[in-house]
């Protein structure tokens, strides 16, 4: 058993585990996990603990939920693994649920709950409902729930061909994209510099659900020398083409060329081009360097579940809600439940753009 994926500053890390078969789907296989989940939460103080795995593994998928962990979210294609695609699905404890598991957890494993052979009286899942019933306490899901695909449709995925013709891709570089009303342009920051710090400071209502907005030029100044050399996330700048003004950033980040995932993020619309075909064309230029340029298979997009105007522009560019991560980060003060989206390569969802206006842009 092990803990990956730590991030103290948001409270969240993830749990790993294999079990031999002298503990396998014994009392002392619930009892390991629950004094690592006591650990997380009661001494740590930890906000949020992570299950993940194969969608095709029923007897962890079985364990995680058994124990209390919420299935948050699926994961299509996410992984490349021994020359298969893997479909990988998600759960979690955040401290609100804690209290419930902690509580059957402790009275399923109580001497009084095994008979003579050893075999329990009463079930750890029945035990839970019944405590959350007597407790008045719910028992949290996620909604809108997220996907779910069988087993054996993502065994048929596994096997397909594209798994074992994979090859490592390239990871994005700084190349200029241009459409008919956007062009992205690598960050530069005497080109960009002032007049998208002007472009911030303008609008700083569109910051709500990113960081805080530099306060000065000389703050902004620091952040711009850090953006411009990073490689992941990887800055573009939008230029408004009728104008010819900064209307915006974006990045790709969290790049994976090995397994050809890749995330949009840190977006930032001015009024220029949000809610117009100048911000569609900005998403398709980007979606077509990943599938078309750089030959990736997934395109991620992920926001803070209250963002709807984020949510809402994820779908009707094409990506598919694949769940969400509750607890996932602090921000602000505040804690964010963030939601994630994919855009499935052979559909052609995204090359559907080539100008003009949507109806929701009229």
């Amino acid at each position: 058993m092990r803990f990956h994926h730590i991030v103290p500053e948001n409270g969240t890390l993830e749990l790993g585990l294999y079990f031999s078969d002298m503990i396998n789907k014994t009392p002392g296989g619930t009892e390991a996990i629950y004094l690592l989940a006591k650990h997380v939460f009661d001494d740590l103080g930890y906000r949020r603990l992570e299950w993940s795995c194969d969608n095709r593994n029923e007897a962890s998928k079985h364990c995680a939920t058994r124990f209390g962990f919420v299935y948050e979210a699926l994961f299509h294609q996410e992984k490349i693994a021994k020359q298969e695609l893997k479909d990988v699905c998600y759960y979690s404890i955040i401290d609100e649920d804690w209290g419930l598991i902690k509580k059957s957890s402790e009275k399923w494993l109580e001497p009084q709950n095994f008979d003579e052979n050893g075999c329990q009286k009463e079930k750890l899942l029945d035990l839970r409902k019944r405590l959350a019933v007597e407790s008045h306490i719910p028992i949290n899901t996620v909604v809108p729930p997220p996907p779910v695909f069988s087993s054996e449709e993502s065994e048929i995925l596994a096997k397909s061909t594209l798994g074992a013709t994979w090859t490592t891709k390239q990871p994005p570089q700084h190349v200029t994209m241009e459409g008919k009303f956007v062009i992205l342009e690598p960050l530069n920051i005497q080109r960009h510099g002032d007049d998208l710090f002007k472009a911030c400071m303008e609008e700083p209502q569109r910051f709500s659900y990113l960081p805080e907005t530099p306060q000065d030029r000389q703050e902004f100044q620091a952040w711009l020398e850090k953006v411009q050399i990073s490689k992941d996330p990887l800055y573009f700048v939008i230029i408004d083409k009728s104008t010819g003004k900064v209307a915006g950033r974006q990045t790709f980040l969290r790049i994976r060329p090995d397994e050809g995932v890749i995330e949009i993020g840190h977006i930032f619309w001015t009024s220029l081009i949000a809610r117009k075909p100048a911000a569609t064309e900005a998403m398709y230029l980007f979606a077509k360097h990943v599938f078309e340029d750089l030959r990736y298979r997934r395109l991620e997009w992920k926001c803070d579940r209250r963002n709807v105007p984020s949510k809402n522009a994820a779908i009707r560019f094409g990506f598919s809600y694949e769940g969400i991560f509750r607890n996932y980060r602090v921000r602000k003060s505040s804690s964010m439940d963030y939601g994630g989206g994919y855009t499935n390569p052979h559909d052609g969802s995204m090359n559907d753009y080539k100008g003009g206006r949507s109806e929701d842009e009229r």
